[in-house]
């Protein structure tokens, strides 16, 4: 029997392991300076200077250790509040959780935390 593996991170987010496949995961970087925007909703920390572009910079937790550039709808998205714990080919035990240090990890849905902070006035203010 063959067993299926997947490349990417793994992450903690707030004491839950979470895993983002090497095709959404565009970098990770230091924490920059991030300017808040008034009114954004509470998930959206604001905005930061990445390579010159500027990011939308989303908290998906409590960490404040490193800043993770994601490739989503052809957009860059910078994901905040988890811990790397490991990166490299992990292997799979379904279609959404790998195998970590003997802990499964959910695959992390971007898209769904995209969506959240893209609700009613904010929907379109950086091309989603």
């Amino acid at each position: 029997m063959t067993t299926a593996k997947r490349g990417g991170l793994v992450m903690r987010v707030d004491g839950k392991l979470a895993f983002l496949s090497a095709e959404v995961v565009g970098q990770v970087a230091p924490l920059p300076q991030i300017t808040r925007i008034p009114g954004a909703p509470d998930e959206l920390l604001g905005i930061a200077l990445h390579s010159d572009e500027l990011v939308p910079v989303i908290a998906i937790g409590s960490a404040r250790e490193a800043m993770i550039i994601c490739n989503h709808a052809g957009e860059h998205v910078a994901l905040v509040g988890g811990t790397i714990v490991g990166t490299g080919v992990f292997e799979t035990t379904e279609a959404s959780v790998v195998t970590f240090a003997g802990e499964q990890a959910e695959v992390f849905d971007v898209g769904a935390v995209y969506a959240r902070v893209q609700t009613g006035r904010w929907r379109g203010r950086w091309g989603g």
